[in-house]
């Protein structure tokens, strides 16, 4: 029997989404259930079923493949896959709880495809489909509430359903992230995948091929501030970061009774899906049209802000040149000749150079200075929760600075330093984003507090 056959959704590139539609309700166990236990098997052909009638487990194949894999769908879209790199070759296949207690996906030929691999301290394990889309493997009764002995909602692929989580756990250092489909025929890992920044300050990107692409969402130690960058959509779900001593990460909820997903698609957008009776709305989120978020948008030594008009402006001390690039308008002469323009109100996504750790601002901004006309920029976090670690809280950039976001609403807890030509600095140019200081930090400039 072959699995199901998913014709393929057509959408313009701003609302498509890439889920695998299936054109009719899977044949479905003889039960409906959404149980499996020990001496029970699903073969292709035949599902789990949430209690809600809104999930299934099974063997599907997508759009006009000809391959075959196992996973998670409904009735129009896939939301989970078992083994995205592998599909299935084999004729037949059972999913199956095996002796030593674990869920796994038996070929006719005895081959193991696919199994959970966790160590189980008894062989009395069910498996079950919630109604939120999450395939759980218990001990004991399948109706208590047991312990989960391993869960799909800790191995997202390409879908955010509420109750998952994109982050990472700070003791196991495992990490959740979503990664595209390849295109809408082949599920194996495409090019963009969005996660958390685990090497400095907790940030979600989209990445494109590992490389940051997209800042989608920005943690400054107790709240957010990228909402401006969301293109005033009003979504039907909320979001929320938990920051703890054991993990961090994002995830999304809703109170109505259609299913709601943030989709990572080969596009690499991040949008948000609604289906409701049958319905499929989709609306871009994050990555279609946000030039203050892709690294580099703005260019060297400018600010972006989607507020203000022109979207992009050099910053003081900087001009266009032939290329409209910002280029600086006197070089500067590493010595007390120069000036220090120092930025308040603005957020920095472009990786450092490095970390280092000190105790007050003063001091992040003499090893700057210190290293001559190697550091091109300076910023001090008074909110140690920004980072990971929490005693680097000074950074430094070698290289040209590409990223600076304007933010009105932030909580004013970065300062950031960039060596300038004194002459090119008049104090009454200056917004208020901006103050001047020379290098012995007298202040000849608009100070901002």
């Amino acid at each position: 029997m072959e699995g199901i056959k998913a014709p393929i959704f057509s959408f313009s590139i701003l609302t498509f989404i890439y889920f695998l539609a299936v054109s009719s309700i899977c044949t479905l166990a003889s039960s409906q259930t959404d149980t499996l236990s020990r001496n029970e098997k699903i073969g292709i052909g035949q599902t789990l079923v949430s209690s809600n009638k809104v999930f299934q487990l099974g063997f599907f194949t997508p759009g006009n493949s000809q391959n075959r894999y196992f996973g998670i769908f409904s009735e129009d879209y896939t939301v989970w896959v078992a083994d995205r790199e592998n599909p299935l070759s084999a004729n037949s296949a059972t999913l199956t709880i095996q002796d030593d207690g674990n869920l796994a996906v038996i070929t006719g030929g005895g081959y193991i495809f696919w199994s959970t691999d966790v160590s189980i301290a008894s062989n009395t394990t069910t498996a079950v489909l919630l109604d939120t889309g999450n395939l759980v493997l218990k001990e004991g009764n399948p109706r208590d509430s047991g312990r989960y002995i391993w869960q799909s909602f800790d191995h997202p692929t390409h879908a955010l359903l509420p109750g998952m989580k994109v982050g990472i756990n700070l003791r196991t250092k495992q990490t959740q992230t979503l990664k595209s489909w390849k295109n809408d025929n082949d599920p194996t890992p495409g090019n963009f995948e969005f996660g958390i920044d685990v090497d400095g300050l907790k940030q979600f990107f989209i990445y494109r091929r590992s490389i940051p692409h997209v800042r989608a969402v920005f943690w400054n130690g107790s709240a957010y501030d990228d909402t401006s960058r969301w293109f005033g959509h009003s979504f039907e779900f909320n979001y929320s970061v938990a920051d703890s001593e054991t993990e961090v990460y994002f995830t999304i909820s809703h109170s109505s009774s259609a299913i709601h997903m943030l989709v990572m698609t080969p596009e690499g957008f991040l949008s948000y899906v609604k289906n409701q009776s049958s319905y499929i709305s989709t609306r871009g989120w994050i990555g279609e049209s946000d030039v203050c978020s892709v690294p580099g948008g703005c260019g060297e030594y400018s600010t972006c802000n989607v507020n203000n008009r022109p979207v992009c402006k050099c910053l003081p001390g900087f001009e266009k040149d032939e290329y409209n690039k910002c280029i600086r308008k006197t070089g500067v002469k590493c010595s007390g000749d120069d000036g220090l323009l120092v930025l308040k109100r603005v957020e920095m996504s472009e990786p450092p150079t490095y970390y280092t750790a000190t105790e007050d601002e003063g001091e992040c901004r003499e090893r700057c200075l210190s290293s001559r006309c190697d550091c091109k920029a300076y910023a001090f976090f008074s909110n140690q929760r920004m980072f990971f670690n929490n005693k680097s809280r000074c950074t430094i950039w070698e290289d040209e600075l590409k990223v600076i976001h304007e933010e009105e609403h932030t909580q004013e807890e970065l300062v950031v330093g960039i060596p300038v030509a004194a002459s090119d600095l008049i104090a009454g140019t200056l917004s208020s984003t901006f103050m001047l200081l020379n290098y012995n930090c007298h202040s000849f400039g608009l100070n901002v507090g």
